[in-house]
């Protein structure tokens, strides 16, 4: 939280991740992930375009 503002937790997947390449193009490390990075994983997918 920062000004009063928050993000939601896809869009704080999206920022960390939108330049690892391996998880979102080739689909590398999927095993590491829980339910809800999988979910977010499709928004950052989503974001990409």
């Amino acid at each position: 939280m920062e000004n009063g503002t928050t993000l939601a937790s896809a869009g704080l997947f999206i920022i960390r991740y939108h330049s690892f390449y391996p998880l979102h193009k080739e689909g590398a490390y999927m095993h590491l992930l829980n339910d809800q990075d999988k979910e977010d994983l499709k928004w950052l997918k989503i974001f990409k375009y």
